[in-house]
């Protein structure tokens, strides 16, 4: 019996659907593969964003936990003041530290501003800065100005909607310990326990707690 044209191989039919689904097959594969990738970089970049923030915060709690309470004398507009070394309202924080958070030099001291600014676009964003102190009168122009000169400002976490800054008062007799919005340095002679940065997105909100250790200030 002569053997039939299926037993001699594939018809051109049978070969075009092969090549068909094999090429379905590599695009699914190649396809997945890509997905894949895709969710590896995404969660690469996400552990380097949360790296990055972490390191971030650690450096600014060094800062703030290092603060110098200083008490120094001054004088404006012919009329002695005597100023503590803090200074804080809702929208910005100015005090004195040992500790350089760039963590590029880790001696002497540091003026250290965190301020908020209103972009264009209506979001808040904080902006921290420091400049190394050199004299005594620089002290003194830091908190006393209205507003500081220009300086690198680095931006620190998200933008947010809202971004207020509060200071946690201490315990006094007739006190309860409480969180106020403002600390001046005209009238405190002590530093405040702690900082919280409040950043409110939508319905969202976060809050960065700084510490400072109790610490009796030099008269």
């Amino acid at each position: 019996m002569p053997t039939s044209r299926r037993q001699l191989g594939f018809t051109l039919l049978e070969l075009l659907v092969s090549i068909s689904l094999a090429a379905v097959v590599l695009m699914i594969l190649a396809s997945g593969l890509l997905l894949a990738e895709g969710a590896w970089r995404r969660g690469t970049e996400r552990e380097g964003v949360i790296e990055q923030n972490l390191a971030e915060n650690e450096a600014i709690q060094a800062q703030m936990g290092s603060a110098v309470p200083r008490v120094f004398r001054t004088q404006q507009n012919e009329r002695p003041l005597e100023l503590l070394s803090f200074r804080g309202d809702a929208k910005q924080v100015r005090y004195l530290s040992r500790y350089s958070w760039e963590g590029e030099r880790n001696s002497g001291l540091w003026l250290a501003s965190y301020r908020v600014v209103r972009e264009s676009d209506g979001k808040e964003q904080l902006l921290v800065s420091e400049t190394g102190l050199t004299h005594d009168q620089q002290l003194a122009n830091f908190f006393l100005a209205d507003e500081l000169s220009a300086t690198r400002d680095v931006p620190f976490n998200d933008p947010a909607d809202h971004i207020e800054i509060s200071y946690l008062r201490s315990r006094s007799p007739g006190k309860l310990a409480a969180w106020v919005e403002e600390w001046k340095c005209e009238e405190q002679k002590e530093l405040p326990r702690g900082v919280r940065i409040h950043w409110q997105s939508g319905k969202r909100g976060q809050d960065l707690q700084l510490v400072i250790p109790v610490m009796e200030p030099p008269q």
